[in-house]
């Protein structure tokens, strides 16, 4: 029975160093594939280290930009703000002076009005003169006919009628 015995222990030996092995080729593969996954990690932090590092220069870049940014803005505000004054100055200028314009128009409108009502007040004078004039010569010429006129050709009624229209012509200079 010994032989059994004794393959029975080199076979047990051999399944020892066979698991050994196993277990000997697992852990390196083990440390293989550590090794490669730090490697790989250390590989990706170096390439997000470069990452970090042009996103950290990048906000610092724009840093740098934003105060230019901002000094054209406030230029531009400025620029804008002084069109504005200058704007509003020139529509001010213009309501000062305008307005003395439109006094003037309207002063030199009311005198050519006034001149106007004055020469046609002066021509309706005129002719009222002359109206007046020519009345007082009929008037004077009726007299002077009727004076030198018989008696007796003058009626009543052709003496009233004249008389009336002396009247009227009379009436009429008055009103002028």
């Amino acid at each position: 029975m010994r032989p059994t015995s004794a393959t029975s222990t080199s076979s047990e030996t051999e399944q020892q160093q066979q698991q050994q092995q196993q277990q000997e080729q697992q852990q390196e593969q083990q440390q293989e594939q550590q090794q490669e996954q730090q490697q790989q990690q250390q590989r990706e932090n170096r390439g997000n280290e470069g990452q970090q590092q042009q996103q950290q220069l990048v906000p610092l870049q724009e840093k740098q930009l934003l105060p230019e940014k901002q000094q054209q803005q406030q230029q531009q505000l400025l620029l804008q703000q002084k069109q504005q004054q200058q704007q509003q100055q020139l529509q001010q200028q213009q309501q000062l002076v305008f307005p003395d314009i439109e006094v003037e128009m309207e002063q030199q409108a009311a005198e050519a009005e006034t001149k106007k009502e004055a020469a046609a007040a002066k021509g309706a004078a005129a002719a009222a003169t002359e109206a007046a004039a020519a009345a007082t010569e009929a008037a004077a010429a009726a007299a002077a006919a009727a004076a030198a006129a018989p008696s007796n050709l003058l009626s009543a009624p052709d003496e009233r009628k004249r008389e009336t229209k002396e009247d009227r012509i009379i009436l009429t200079v008055s009103e002028l």
